[in-house]
């Protein structure tokens, strides 16, 4: 039996390069974490997902949702792709989902590695109504010092559940009113008109009538207390 004696130094070589060589790098990622967020009842919140490679060769890491609450569904559903990259998710609330504050927890699984899980609070709250007293109407004053007739314009606030009312007893000035959609009231915290009048008052509201009852202080006069309704 003959024996090629030169082929032993090539399969030392190999031997020597195979032992030698660096172990490959194990995959690792990172998923970003998703700060708390609001939705409102029969809206949509959206939200982005960041899976970013941290070391060795890419592989599919599936991101999804647990614990959402009833009335509340996010699209898509799941989602499953080679690190890196980055899912928008659109979440969907009913005009039913409870008010309140829901934790919900992000899992992000891969095949060769535990889960990634974390949580966040998505914070539903009601429906923002002020947009339904958006209006220019007649408003019929009865004060303690007599009664009015005059144009009130009605127009959505800077914020969330608040809208401005211009023309308040005929000042031809604005003020803002925070609106409780739940309960279908209004409150005009006290603020300056100007330098000696402020306004301040309370008052409710229904699809075809807003009431305010509202006084008027100055500091050089006497105090006006009124009631003002708004027939839609």
């Amino acid at each position: 039996m003959k024996y090629s004696y030169w082929l032993i130094p090539v399969f030392l070589l190999l031997y020597s390069c195979h032992k030698n060589s660096p172990a490959a790098t194990p995959f690792s990622y990172f998923v970003t974490k998703l700060p708390d967020d609001t939705i409102m009842q029969g809206g949509r919140a959206g939200v982005t997902l960041l899976v970013s490679l941290l070391n060795g060769l890419p592989d599919s890491v599936t991101l999804k949702f647990s614990g959402l609450p009833a009335n509340i569904s996010v699209n898509p559903g799941s989602s499953s792709y080679l690190a890196s990259y980055s899912q928008d998710f659109l979440f969907f609330a009913t005009d039913s989902a409870a008010l309140g504050v829901h934790p919900i927890t992000v899992i992000a699984s891969s095949l060769s590695l535990p889960d990634q899980v974390s949580t966040f609070n998505m914070t539903v709250m009601p429906t923002d109504c002020s947009v339904n007293l958006v209006d220019t109407a007649i408003a019929h004053d009865t004060c303690n010092i007599g009664n009015y007739i005059y144009t009130v314009a009605i127009t959505e606030g800077d914020s969330l559940y608040q809208v401005s009312i211009t023309n308040l007893a005929g000042s031809a000035s604005s003020v803002f009113a925070d609106v409780n959609c739940p309960a279908a009231t209004l409150t005009i915290p006290q603020q300056y008109i100007s330098s000696n009048l402020s306004f301040a008052g309370t008052g409710t509201f229904t699809a075809n009538k807003i009431v305010i009852n509202y006084s008027t202080y100055n500091t050089s006069g006497p105090t006006v207390t009124c009631m003002m309704t708004i027939n839609r």
